[in-house]
């Protein structure tokens, strides 16, 4: 699943798990944010709301709270 979510983003969107988000490149992580976004309803979110999501869910995905949803939805993956 990762090596499928790192080659071109995650059509998963919100339900990305972390270890999966940080094991993609900067722009599998900016479409995967750009697809949460639209899930969220924000049909063409500008590149600054990409960016700002990008480096909120890459801070919190560094050490998320265990056995919560991170911020934008990402699930952590990683055994609690």
């Amino acid at each position: 699943m990762a090596r499928v979510a790192s080659a071109c983003g995650s059509a998963l969107g919100g339900n990305t798990p972390c270890s999966v988000y940080l094991s993609m490149d900067s722009s599998d992580q900016g479409s995967t944010i750009t697809t949460e976004l639209q899930q969220l309803g924000e049909s063409n979110p500008s590149t600054a709301d990409i960016s700002e999501s990008q480096r909120l869910a890459s801070s919190y995905c560094s050490d998320p709270l265990p056995g919560s949803n991170t911020i934008f939805g990402m699930l952590d993956s990683r055994p609690s």
